[in-house]
């Protein structure tokens, strides 16, 4: 094999010196965690390698031999590992760029990415991959994924080519990607080992038939509800919902019911973090959640009127843990046409009530 070989002839200078020093302080850790991490090397990392590559680039030596064959230094410095490299390499003063992808968040919880040697990073960036599909996203690019984790797109696709491989992720129309029957596994797995959804489906049921409704079932993900129990009459004036749909946590009834029933400290950290998203609603919708957080406190319901969506009415019912925290959020719906707010406060919330009173105690009593 060739040895690789490097002329430079850009003169050393303070800002290269700098340059390098900030790799040595705060690169080198980094990549000596990713290979730990991908448990190469054994004791040994590329770091070297990668150092010498460096000084070569920046440093003014004559003919510089790195002893290494080219195609093992060509696997080692990538083109996506360079690219990662190259993006943490910002000089000391320069601030994340606006946009940057935040901390990831499960049921509001930080993801501990840093700090956490027990925390695989790349395990976690498949799992985002895969958490980017849903109802509304069924089949979706390396390029669309990219713009989505935050990742780069190199590091995307060999996440994704490697699930195509194992069937989680299966190829459409080019390159468009989609879940393959392998990733069921772990939706059925999840609602199986819930009781309350198929405990609650009966009268659920019951319920959506008697006032030509839909009702569901919810539990909170990041900043979304997600069904994991969808019943509905035969009215064709129903919102297209199931098992699986996902409405935003800031504007449903099944997100105000799991707000305005956190304890509040945590209803005031998760009103901050839906302003911040989002400042200029944040302005109408305060109102809104104020008078629902008071409306709940009274009469252990809220109600969502056209807020949602224009001409639809929906009322909605926390359901708690033993420990106070909300589990799941049960509601009740339909258009406007046929469930008006009257029928909806008098007949249709207590009821609901009683339905997730019921619940409560199987959440409880199971500890969930």
């Amino acid at each position: 094999m060739p040895k690789l070989a490097f002329e430079v002839r850009r003169p050393m200078s303070a800002v290269v010196a700098e340059r390098h020093a900030f790799h040595l302080e705060h690169v080198r850790p980094v990549i000596t965690e990713h290979h730990a991490a991908e448990g190469a090397g054994h004791g040994h990392t590329d770091f070297d390698d990668f150092e010498a590559g460096q000084r070569c680039r920046h440093a003014s030596l004559p003919l510089f031999d790195l002893g290494l064959d080219s195609k093992l230094f060509a696997d080692r410095i990538s083109h996506s590992f360079m690219e990662t490299v190259s993006n943490m390499a910002l000089p000391v003063n320069t601030s994340l760029k606006a946009g940057a992808p935040q901390p990831r968040k499960t049921n509001g919880k930080d993801v501990p990415e840093k700090g956490d040697r027990q925390f695989v990073t790349a395990l976690a960036r498949g799992l985002d991959i895969l958490s980017c599909f849903s109802n509304t996203n069924a089949e979706l690019g390396s390029s669309d994924l990219a713009r989505m984790t935050g990742l780069p797109q190199p590091t995307v696709w060999r996440l994704c080519h490697t699930m195509i491989g194992l069937g989680y992720l299966v190829t459409v129309k080019g390159e468009k990607m989609r879940p393959g029957i392998p990733a069921l596994r772990f939706g059925y797995a999840a609602l199986a080992s819930l009781v309350v959804p198929e405990l609650g489906r009966p009268q659920m049921q019951e319920l959506a038939d008697k006032f030509r409704a839909a009702a569901g079932l919810a539990v909170r993900d990041g900043q979304d509800m997600v069904f994991v129990q969808r019943c509905q009459s035969d009215s064709l004036l129903l919102m297209n919902l199931q098992i699986g749909s996902r409405v935003p946590l800031a504007t449903s009834a099944l997100g105000w019911a799991y707000l305005v029933s956190l304890p509040e400290r945590a209803r005031v950290e998760t009103f901050a973090e839906i302003e911040a998203a989002d400042p200029q609603r944040w302005r109408s919708l305060k109102g809104h959640l104020q008078r629902a957080t008071e409306e709940y406190k009274a009469k252990g319901y809220v109600l969502n009127i056209g807020y949602f969506h224009r001409g639809y009415n929906t009322a909605s019912v926390p359901i708690l843990g033993a420990d106070g925290m909300p589990r799941y959020a049960i509601n009740c719906g339909s258009a406007a046409a046929t469930l008006n707010a009257a029928t909806l406060q008098i007949e249709v919330a207590p009821r609901l009530v009683k339905i997730a009173t019921q619940l409560q105690n199987v959440v409880r009593d199971r500890h969930e």
